[in-house]
């Protein structure tokens, strides 16, 4: 029985390997830029920046594994990042105090 539990325990970490690719690539895939929406939104507010410079704040200016490996490093430390409408941790919306 302590076998069969360990032999599980360690068949996770693939299993959540492969589902955390599967959810950053299919964030990737959708349609649509959020960068266009930034853009689309900053047109009523009086801060405009321009589309590299929304890029490099978000990181998408790097390459894709490299994008994944800052995603996945920030998940494990427990941060989730800033919301891109509200500018709060993503933490403090899931959590609230």
């Amino acid at each position: 029985m302590r076998a069969y539990i360990i032999r599980r325990l360690l068949l996770m970490i693939p299993t959540l390997f492969l589902v955390s690719l599967i959810i950053f690539f299919l964030a990737r895939l959708i349609p649509g830029s959020v960068v266009d929406e930034i853009l689309a939104n900053q047109m009523v507010s009086q801060n405009v920046l321009s589309r590299e410079d929304i890029e490099e704040k978000l990181g998408l200016d790097k390459p894709i594994y490299v994008q994944y490996g800052i995603w996945i490093a920030d998940l494990f430390q427990g941060d989730m990042g800033d919301s891109l409408w509200t500018g709060r941790p993503v933490t403090e919306s899931i959590f609230p105090k």
